[in-house]
């Protein structure tokens, strides 16, 4: 049996006496909210801390709340909350089916949203969707706030420019424009965890005179060492008819250079190809 090495645990009151533990144990603490992913590095060796800053007894870090054009997701927001969140369902259901979706019950209802960014898995079921919805990160530091764009944080396979002393207090989703349509699909990996083999999440609006494609965003995760934004395959299919089989064609063949999958390359870079396809025919369903 894997058992945790001894660490002390910290419960911080707040968000100012967790970042200054944080700052005072000099790489030695890590912030934990959930802990399905951080709790298993421990026990496998993969991490090791001497203290572990707890988020849980701070009051109010489970918001979801709508500020002018973003929405705004705490820190202890838990995937089974974002998942039945009205105010994701709203402007970004896609988000929210991702989380709903997203391994078993137990690590839905434990694990937190900042927690799946914070641990930079290539795999993650929410980054896809967060990608293409261009959102936004809040950093605390004891420099003060920052907000970084997410296509920007993931540095590496579990790495992120988060630094030991810094903590996530939110994440940023700029509300997309009404007429706009969104879809998650995935395939599985068929595993004792279920694992995703490949995600893709699209963002799509078209115009209402033509029907091309006036912007389109492109997340994916399981295709490269961390999720990516497919942006030159965003640049490809943006003023063009996106039911047009040479567009399309064009689309895929960009595609497949952008991904670089670590390993099943050939597979994954079908099933790539495969997904992509099947979420923009069903969006474009949606539009008409």
């Amino acid at each position: 049996m894997l058992r945790l090495t001894k660490c002390d645990y910290l419960a911080a009151g707040s968000l100012e006496e967790a970042l200054s533990m944080v700052t005072q144990s000099k790489g030695e603490a890590k912030v934990i909210a959930g802990g399905t992913d951080l709790l298993v590095k421990l026990k496998k060796r993969e991490a090791n801390y001497k203290r572990l800053i707890g988020l849980k007894g701070i009051s109010n870090l489970d918001f979801i709340v709508e500020e002018r054009d973003q929405i705004r997701l705490g820190p202890l927001v838990t995937h089974d909350g974002a998942s039945r969140s009205s105010l994701l369902k709203r402007y970004v259901g896609f988000l929210a089916e991702a989380c709903g979706d997203l391994g078993s019950y137990q690590v839905r209802c434990m694990g937190t949203v900042v927690g799946n960014v914070c641990n930079a898995s290539p795999s993650a079921d929410s980054l896809p969707s967060l990608l293409a919805l261009d959102a936004r990160i809040s950093i605390l530091s004891s420099t003060g706030e920052k907000s970084v764009p997410l296509d920007r944080v993931f540095v590496g396979p579990f790495m992120t420019l988060v630094r030991n002393d810094e903590i996530v207090t939110a994440i940023e989703i700029p509300k997309p424009p009404p007429e706009s349509r969104g879809i998650y699909v995935k395939m599985p990996k068929v595993t004792e965890k279920d694992e995703t083999l490949v995600g893709v999440a699209l963002l799509l609006r078209r115009e209402a005179s033509t029907g091309k494609i006036e912007q389109i965003r492109l997340g994916l995760g399981s295709v490269a060492p961390t999720p990516i934004r497919a942006k030159e395959t965003e640049s490809i299919l943006t003023g063009k008819n996106p039911e047009d089989p040479k567009v399309l064609a064009q689309a895929k063949e960009v595609l497949m250079k952008e991904i670089s999958p670590r390993s099943r390359a050939g597979y994954r870079r079908h099933i790539t190809g495969y997904l992509f396809e099947e979420g923009l025919r069903a969006l474009l369903s949606k539009n008409s």
